[in-house]
């Protein structure tokens, strides 16, 4: 059996770790080494995981190491030297949405991995969500018809609920390391989801605002409105929400129906119908139901990587993203394409 070995270069993005235990349960992969600044971090990787090779440097460890995959978890700003890197030695990259803290950032990651014939796979949440991929299908086939409006809202209690490790929090509320706060973390995602199912909008709107006290100088609170030719995309983003809502957190919305995504469950509305109705939710494809099995499963046969996971989708999303945020600093419409 050939083995694939996996490093993983940043250990501080706490979205790293269920994604390595996905690695881990792959049986051609093999998680060769990690490295991070932390001793902490590292002792984690080795005692959680049983990597077995440790370095404070990704430097180092790709010196070193014969890596053929590697697991970003840097933050997003600290990402683009190595993603550089690791395609001028023929080293596929996956990472975790969004892609950077900037749209040059973005660029010059996905002009490597093409330039050096290397996959670059950004993972997002609604990707290995089944609903949330069934209803971008249906809505992509037109299901409920034209689509006029995607909308997407992502809240929880953010850093000070303690959801997040403390060095991840850390750097979530850096607008240097992350590009942002909430606008970034959470509406990105709506942002994905708007790309992937309508495409690139025209212009944004969007507001970003600090309404909690305390020190961290990033947007708690954030929306986030697209235009396009005969739709509308709203990404919202909350850190100020500390409890479960029983709310759709996707809704879309077609001329003849409506989408309607809550967790796992979905749920259709049509004009004959006097409440929505739970509708199937076919699984993932065998194979491919965590973002590493779906990333090998792409490395496997050669394949291009597909749009929910698409580096040209995320680089995307990052330009949107600049958009929104430019527009919440300057109170005014952005227009798209920024270049």
């Amino acid at each position: 059996m050939t083995f694939w070995n996996v490093g993983a270069a940043g250990l501080i993005d706490d979205r790293i770790w269920p994604q390595l235990a996905g690695w881990q349960a792959c049986p051609v992969i093999k998680i060769a080494a990690a490295s991070d600044s932390s001793t902490p971090l590292l002792n984690r990787a080795h005692d959680t995981l049983g990597v077995p090779r440790l370095y404070s440097s990704w430097q180092e460890m790709l010196w070193r190491e014969d890596i053929q995959i590697l697991h970003v978890g840097l933050e997003p700003a600290n990402r683009v030297e190595l993603v550089e890197t690791a395609a001028s030695r023929g080293i596929h990259v996956m990472m975790d949405g969004p892609m950077a803290a900037s749209l040059d950032q973005a660029e010059r990651m996905l002009s490597a991995a093409r330039s050096h014939g290397t996959k670059l796979f950004v993972s997002w949440p609604t990707a290995f969500n089944p609903a949330a991929v069934h209803a971008a299908q249906l809505a992509r086939d037109e299901a409920i018809g034209p689509v006029i409006q995607v909308s997407s809202r992502v809240a929880h209690g953010g850093p000070a609920s303690g959801r997040w490790s403390p060095l991840h929090a850390e750097w979530t509320q850096d607008a240097r390391e992350a590009g942002a706060g909430a606008i970034m973390e959470g509406c990105s995602q709506g942002v994905q989801l708007c790309r992937v199912i309508i495409g690139l909008p025209s212009s944004c709107t969007a507001v970003a605002e600090k309404l909690a006290g305390g020190a961290a100088g990033v947007d708690d609170t954030a929306v986030i409105v697209l235009r396009y030719t005969a739709a509308l995309g709203i990404a919202e983003a909350s850190w100020l929400q500390p409890y479960e809502e029983t709310l759709p957190e996707i809704v879309i919305r077609g001329r003849a129906g409506s989408l309607l995504v809550t967790g796992q469950s979905l749920h259709l509305a049509r004009q004959e119908t006097p409440a929505p109705i739970a509708i199937p939710v076919p699984p993932l494809q065998e194979g491919a139901e965590t973002a590493a099995e779906a990333f090998l499963s792409f490395l496997l046969r050669d394949l291009e990587i597909d749009e929910f996971c698409n580096p040209q989708v995320a680089r995307d999303t990052q330009e949107i993203l600049e958009a929104g945020i430019l527009s919440a600093e300057t109170g005014r419409v952005v227009r798209l394409p920024l270049r």
